[in-house]
């Protein structure tokens, strides 16, 4: 009995003392936060998270904490990933991982390389030196941030860090006085750094090629003007490796309240589970509605695309500046002239050379063909506009009658080529053996005497005919400003298939645009239109 009613007695007191305790402490937050009921935690905490379950000690009679349960502070946490992020996340995760598992073969096969050839280059083969030469450079391409696998990523700029690790290399054995060093520069550095580039391209081919089979997308919500909002939709529609699927649209006005405008994205990005936003008109209140955006979406999306406006412009020419926290895109003028001209100009040389070599011995065969085939010469001379608006006389393999050029006339009612060019998907002008000739593109190969002449360009625009730029827009005369291709945007963007307009535009991004590099690209995908001729007649 007397165990009970020091029990009860404990308890009460310990009431007491809690009643006691909560009601001071409810006091004095009332003064903060009225009206708000906050429970007890210790004072070196955040106060005021939610009611908390108090419990007596056993020994010291403290009030302790029991667990939290909600708060009403809870805009103060971070936020938690959606599904859809999360899934986004992981496939952008794989493909990091692959492709550093690919940079770790590559440095090693070189590094290897490196130890094997030691001797020829006048080096002990020490396996140290290589497989800290292969380290170091694998972890300067992870510093530098070359393997993004967002789904718009640009390609990865390589030889910055390998420069870096080279040079790091080079340093520290020749502090220790080294020449270990030599076959991995030698052998190492410039076989592994175009391992490294064939890599990637053949990475981002699969990655091209998995999109296109609607795999590892990007879900997209456009955000804008309606006709801002159907031209983007359009431009993603045409380019199926671009990494987007657009599953919704919010269309705004421009006078929309910014307010309403991040209410209404907010709730469409996270009813449908979209993990990019993409902006496609300016927002009515600049870029600091894409902020107070980017805070809602945050755990919702993983980016936000906005839309500069500068159409047809390559990211090469594009730079982005920040004066004062405002962000300015930068545009490089185009160039057309100095020392990449001057290096184009040395591949024309290359490449026609060795192209005339390889067309000589074939030439017999063709010629005999031709010949037999229909009466008159082998070649074909016509005037075309080059550089500058200069004339010059393009040479083909003659692919239709002697009389072709006086049937014109008769023929043209019948003309089915898009603004001043005249084109017949079923010319009665051409012989059969032309007909073969022109549908792989044979006929066009004696231009390569014209690339060695100085007169054409393996890749540029298409060679107008003087009558076509008499009928060019103001816009279409910049066109002439680089020489004329064999092949070029046109031809591998659809050739006699697109519409004026879009033959125009196309050639004039690449006029403003050029590099060695697309000229490269462009040579390649010539290689698989001739394989699979679409559009040529």
């Amino acid at each position: 009995m007397g165990a009970c009613d020091g029990d009860s007695a404990s308890a009460a007191a310990w009431s007491r003392t809690r009643g006691r305790a909560v009601t001071a402490l409810e006091e004095t937050l009332g003064t903060l936060r009225p009206r708000r009921r906050i429970g007890l935690r210790p004072l070196r905490e955040v106060v005021g998270r939610e009611p908390l379950a108090l419990r007596p000690t056993e020994e010291t009679h403290e009030v302790a904490v029991e667990r939290p349960v909600a708060s009403p502070y809870a805009t103060a946490a971070a936020p938690r990933t959606a599904t859809a992020l999360a899934r986004r996340l992981r496939i952008e995760r794989g493909q990091r991982l692959l492709t550093a598992a690919a940079d770790a073969v590559v440095v090693s096969a070189a590094a290897l390389l490196a130890w094997v050839l030691a001797p020829f280059l006048g080096a002990q083969p020490d396996a140290l030196p290589c497989a800290l030469s292969a380290a170091v450079w694998w972890t300067a391409l992870r510093v530098a941030g070359s393997r993004s696998a967002t789904a718009t990523a640009a390609r990865p700029r390589l030889l910055a860090p390998t420069v870096v690790a080279f040079g790091l290399l080079t340093m520290g054995f020749v502090a220790v006085e080294s020449e270990a060093i030599r076959p991995v520069l030698l052998v190492a550095a410039p076989i592994g750094l175009a391992g490294l580039a064939l890599s990637r391209e053949a990475l981002r081919f699969r990655a091209a090629v998995r999109r296109r089979a609607g795999h590892d997308l990007a879900s997209a919500l456009l955000v804008g003007r309606a006709v801002d909002v159907e031209g983007f939709a359009a431009a993603l529609a045409r380019d199926d490796a671009s990494g987007y699927r657009i599953d919704g649209s919010v269309l705004i006005e421009d006078t929309a309240d910014p307010a309403e405008v991040i209410e209404r994205v907010t709730a469409a990005a996270g009813s449908l589970g979209t993990d990019t936003v993409i902006v496609a008109s300016a927002p009515p209140a600049g870029s600091d509605l894409i902020k107070r955006l980017g805070w809602r979406l945050e755990g919702l999306a993983a980016e936000i695309v906005v839309a500069n406006g500068l159409r047809d412009t390559a990211p090469s020419r594009l730079a982005l500046l920040q004066i004062q926290g405002v962000p300015f895109v930068q545009v490089q003028v185009p160039r057309y002239r100095g020392a990449s001209h001057l290096a184009k100009r040395a591949v024309d040389v290359v490449v026609s050379t060795l192209a005339l070599v390889a067309i000589g011995a074939v030439l017999p065969v063709i010629a005999l063909a031709i010949k037999l085939d229909s009466p008159g010469p082998v070649f074909f001379l016509q005037e075309r506009i080059g550089r500058d608006g200069r004339p010059f006389r393009m040479v083909k393999f003659r692919s239709m009658s002697q009389s072709a050029e006086a049937e014109r006339e008769r023929l043209e009612a019948a003309n089915e080529g898009a603004g001043p060019l005249f084109k017949l998907r079923d010319d009665p002008r051409v012989t059969t053996v032309g007909r073969f000739l022109r549908k792989f593109s044979v006929d066009e190969l004696p231009q390569f005497w014209n690339v060695l002449r100085g007169d054409m360009s393996v890749v540029g625009p298409r060679p107008p005919l003087p009558r076509e730029v008499f009928a060019y827009e103001r816009s279409a005369y910049r066109r002439l400003y680089v020489k004329p291709g064999i092949t070029g945007p046109w031809q591998v963007g659809g050739r006699s298939d697109l519409t004026w307009e879009e033959s125009v535009r196309i050639d004039l991004r690449y006029v403003e645009n050029w590099s060695i590099a697309t000229d490269l690209k462009i040579i390649l995908r010539t290689a698989a239109v001739v394989v699979r001729p679409k559009g040529a007649y």
